[in-house]
């Protein structure tokens, strides 16, 4: 079958309910791409049928009294995922065509089949038509009440249900959700408290009190977010079982209601500092932010519940709710942050909250940070395995939030601190990630100390992209130096020549006193590695007075236009570029350059033979590029032209 017919014919209008097709799909065992296609446009009446098949499979399943049997797994999975492929009107006509049914497990794979429709892990809107949609949802609302009131119906059951609701997005369903997530919880508490009984009796029971489904309940109650689901989730924010998950259906909420909404189909590592900069920004400047309502009414609670006589479980519950008011945009807080720091919990539990600070572009106490790594190094000294499990993950994640503090330079005094085997700089990827988007200017020394007592860093190309994603002059700077180094130039080892040609040349592009700087240090570097370097930095960041410092150089060094980097040059001051919308493609247009040809022509009739020669060259590679990208009607081709004198006739020195 060609690739993707499956999208192609479940576009297309074709639906089918008899003929050989149907019974290749109904008689298939799963190895046929055939009829795994053909399921894209089977109707109604075929899909009841294969709903019908995977109700027996699941009664086949139940009866082995939790005995794993591959080949029912295998049928099982292989039914749901070729109904999930159905078209959506096909599909929910067969699936109310059973919703007369009373038994628990058939509620709850009715409930599946609806959730997993499509095979969206976004598991969007399954996009009903008014009909079918109302149709679906009294379905769903039946099927609740049924379970509710049935001693047989699970958990899990319940949590199906939430699923289903969540790909209809009906406010007429979140009543009834309510009640299921109530009796969730009740639940498990029960169930819990039976568990923790038979544990001090020295028992042990299996039942579901370590399983949340609170997940599913949340995100069914965010995909509806009306303003009864909002009602509702503020009244859950003090209950330690669900508030958390309240707090995050607000958040996902004002999410919704935000006209710019990022789409970019990668799934970020958090705390994401990249954003760091901007919010600084933005925190600093005290503009375009202004304090959500959410954001209010979850920090009222948590006001509530510092300023009571709370237990160690209440104020772990009130940093939660924190941590997610304030990745949410907000103003003035400075006294509310103040007391969450100062709740007598060890520092490990506020460290979720100080990411989320960083992230709002707050600058934190290094106070609390500190505290957090001397806690660690502590319980480290009985228990050697938390440094060393995973890398040492949690002190990197304390690490990485040292230059986000008022004292940035403090990390070269934790670091003086650790063993070697601590700071091995691929291990320490974290840290030099955060030092990139730090706001303090602290960070480019830092990142220098670092390579100076540990060339390592020099090789790590993690230290390299900090230093020039910081994107400043200091920056700029101690990259040169250590370009120009030649001990360092020759010790490179994970770092291509090109790295450090495009990281310059892009620095040279953002800081004109930089761009001086490397034409400066450029001639002085004549036979060392840096000088290749340098030559293709300004060759890839082309003026006109770097095409002319390419010349003299050139010149100096007795070399070919072949042998230089000017054609690069040349193009690059030649010949702009831009994105064309409609493709995406980029079209070539010719820059004027006439001051260039002009100084060219100088070094032709005045300079000497070496320079005359290859300024030569370049004149005619600058008529070359333009009969490639077309001639600029603003540019004289004689430099002198209004003179009214003829093309001079140059004589050049034959080559020594």
């Amino acid at each position: 079958m060609p690739f993707r017919t499956n999208e192609l014919l479940k576009k297309s209008d074709l639906v089918i309910d008899e003929g050989p097709l149907v019974e290749r799909v109904l008689r298939s065992s799963g190895e046929d791409k055939g009829a795994e296609s053909a399921v894209s446009i089977v109707g109604s009446k075929t899909i009841g049928q294969l709903i019908d098949q995977i109700f027996r499979i699941n009664s086949k399943i139940k009866e082995n009294n939790g005995r794993y049997d591959k080949a029912l797994s295998n049928e099982y999975h292989r039914l749901c995922r070729w109904i999930s492929n159905t078209k959506h009107d096909s599909f929910i006509q067969s699936v109310l065509e059973h919703t007369a049914t009373e038994r628990p497990d058939e509620i709850a794979l009715l409930a599946v089949l609806i959730s997993r429709h499509g095979g969206s892990v976004e598991r969007q809107s399954l996009g009903l038509d008014a009909t079918a949609y109302d149709h679906a949802t009294a379905a769903v609302l039946r099927w609740a009440q049924t379970l509710l009131a049935s001693p047989e119906a699970t958990r899990a059951q319940f949590a199906e249900i939430a699923q289903a609701a969540e790909r209809l997005e009906s406010p007429a369903l979140v009543p009834v959700l309510q009640e299921l997530l109530s009796e969730d919880l009740e639940r498990r508490k029960r169930a819990m408290k039976e568990f923790l009984d038979a544990r001090k009796n020295g028992r042990h029971i299996q039942n579901d009190a370590q399983m949340s489904w609170t997940l599913q309940y949340r995100r069914a109650f965010a995909a509806i977010g009306d303003d009864q689901t909002v009602r509702i989730m503020k009244a859950y924010l003090p209950n330690h079982d669900f508030g958390v998950d309240a707090a995050y259906v607000l958040k996902a909420v004002w999410i919704k209601s935000q006209r710019a909404k990022e789409d970019s189909g990668f799934i970020r590592s958090w705390p994401d500092f990249s954003v760091v900069p901007n919010e600084y920004t933005k925190r600093q400047s005290r503009t375009g932010v202004e304090t959500q309502g959410c954001v209010n009414d979850i920090l009222s609670v948590v006001d509530d519940i510092i300023k009571s006589d709370a237990q160690d479980a209440d104020y772990r519950h009130a940093l939660k709710l924190a941590t997610i008011a304030f990745s949410m945009p907000y103003v003035d807080k400075a006294d509310m942050i103040r007391s969450l720091l100062q709740l007598p919990l060890p520092a490990i539990e506020k460290q979720d909250f100080l990411n989320a600070l960083v992230i709002s572009g707050e600058v934190i106490s290094s106070e609390i940070v500190l505290q957090g790594i001397d806690e660690l190094l502590e319980k480290a000294k009985t228990n050697p395995w938390m440094l060393q499990e995973q890398d040492g993950w949690r002190l990197n994640a304390w690490l990485r939030l040292l230059p986000f503090t008022e004292a940035a330079g403090s990390i070269l005094d934790v670091v003086a601190r650790l063993e070697d085997r601590y700071l091995v700089p691929w291990k320490l990827r974290g840290l030099l990630s955060a030092l990139s988007y730090a706001p303090s200017v602290e960070a480019e020394n830092v990142l220098s100390e670092l390579a100076k007592r540990d060339e390592r860093f020099l090789n790590e190309y993690d230290w390299l992209a900090a230093l020039t994603k910081r994107n400043t002059l200091t920056a700029a700077r101690i990259l040169l130096d250590l370009v120009c180094n030649a001990s360092f130039s020759g010790k490179r080892g994970s770092h291509d020549r090109m790295d450090f040609v495009n990281k310059l040349s892009a620095l040279m592009n953002s800081h004109e006193q930089f761009r001086q700087e490397v034409y400066e240090r450029f001639p002085r570097v004549t036979g060392s590695p840096a000088n290749s370097i340098l030559e293709h930095a300004i060759a890839n960041a082309a003026d006109a007075d770097g095409v002319l410092l390419l010349v003299r150089v050139g010149t100096a060094q007795d070399k070919r236009f072949r042998g230089t980097a000017l054609y690069t040059a040349l193009r690059h001051v030649l010949v702009g570029q831009t994105t064309i919308e409609s493709s995406g493609m980029q079209q070539l247009y010719s820059l004027p350059a006439p001051e260039l040809r002009k100084n060219l022509f100088d070094m032709v009739v005045n300079g000497n033979a070496a320079e005359s020669r290859l300024a030569t060259e370049c004149l005619t590679v600058i008529d070359e590029i333009r009969d490639d990208y077309g001639h600029v009607e603003s540019e004289p081709r004689h430099p002198n032209i209004e003179m009214g004198v003829p093309w001079p006739q140059i004589v050049l020195a034959k080559p020594i």
